[in-house]
């Protein structure tokens, strides 16, 4: 179990603004849902529609998680699918 995850991080293209470095978002993985912070890497203030990247995040539960898991990345509130991607490193 972790709280840490290098991920590679796939913006949805009706994403409204995409997702900006240290945005807080919920995580889901197989089938916990988890508070986490976006830290995006390689200098990237944000990542837009349709754009990909990567990512360290930073989640406030542990997860059990194995490199080449996929994920969701929602808003804050769940409510707005922002994107998702596959974990690189847990």
């Amino acid at each position: 179990a972790t709280t840490r995850l290098d991920a590679l991080v796939e913006i949805l293209p009706g994403a409204g603004s995409g997702l900006r470095n240290l945005a807080t978002v919920r995580l889901h993985h197989g089938t916990s849902s988890s508070p986490a912070r976006i830290h995006l890497l390689e200098g990237r203030p944000e990542l837009r529609p349709k754009e990909r990247g990567f990512a360290q995040i930073v989640l406030d539960e542990e997860v059990a998680a194995l490199a080449g898991d996929r994920f969701v990345l929602r808003d804050e509130s769940a409510r707005r699918t922002l994107g998702g991607g596959v974990v690189l490193r847990p």
